[in-house]
């Protein structure tokens, strides 16, 4: 049996904006303003959705282990902090690197590059805890439909404008039947309009054919 997943979906986003910024980052000549501009505002980008996943989580999903996981709530919370003050870094590099003069530029820029290989590293083995041992924890104390309520919960607190980026992001991430399924519970629990609205990017993103297979499988439903 499938059990409600608060995290694996979503995090195949966040992975998608970390490695993708973290290339971007890599092959950027910081020597070039036009070039080292695109990279900091890929970087400042993908900080926005960082900081937004993890207030959803704070707000939404671990005040639902306070009861049955207080250690493991107060390591989630230890890692949050150490991921913020290491975005804090990068961000501060970014915030240098706008009026740096080139020599400094291409300094920063290896700085740059290094603090997000760490960022990675660290949400990559925060992501890992969450997918197993939160999920685990979860999956043992509440039901689906709590955790269903939950994930509604997340999804109505985020503007519909910044909801479409949020699945411009992560559509493109899920592979084929994981997009299946997202897009046909999606329309199945909201109306056609706000449905396209909210899928708009997410459909430029992949191209007509990627869109047109992925919703292929959608009983009576054209997306």
């Amino acid at each position: 049996m499938n059990r409600i997943d608060l995290y694996t979906t979503i995090h195949k986003g966040v992975r998608r904006t970390l490695f993708e910024t973290t290339l971007t980052v890599a092959k950027t000549d910081f020597s070039s303003a036009r070039e080292h501009a695109g990279a900091c505002q890929s970087v400042r980008d993908m900080l926005d959705f960082l900081e937004e996943h993890a207030a959803h989580e704070d707000e939404a999903i671990l005040p639902e282990l306070a009861n049955c996981a207080p250690e493991l709530l107060a390591d989630l919370r230890a890692d949050h902090s150490k991921l913020d003050g290491l975005q804090r870094e990068v961000a501060m590099i970014v915030e240098r690197l706008a009026d740096a003069p080139e020599a400094e530029r291409i300094a920063l820029g290896q700085r740059l590059e290094l603090r997000l290989g760490r960022l990675v590293a660290a949400h990559l083995n925060h992501q890992c805890v969450e997918e197993t041992d939160v999920n685990r924890m979860l999956w043992a104390h509440r039901s689906d439909e709590q955790l269903l309520a939950v994930q509604e919960r997340i999804v109505r607190s985020i503007p519909a404008a910044r909801l479409s980026k949020w699945y411009a992001l992560v559509i493109p991430a899920l592979n084929l039947r994981e997009r299946r399924e997202l897009l046909a519970a999606m329309r199945g629990g909201i109306p056609d309009e706000v449905f396209e609205a909210v899928t708009d990017a997410a459909r430029r993103e992949l191209g007509e054919d990627e869109w047109t297979t992925a919703c292929s499988s959608m009983e009576n439903a054209e997306c």
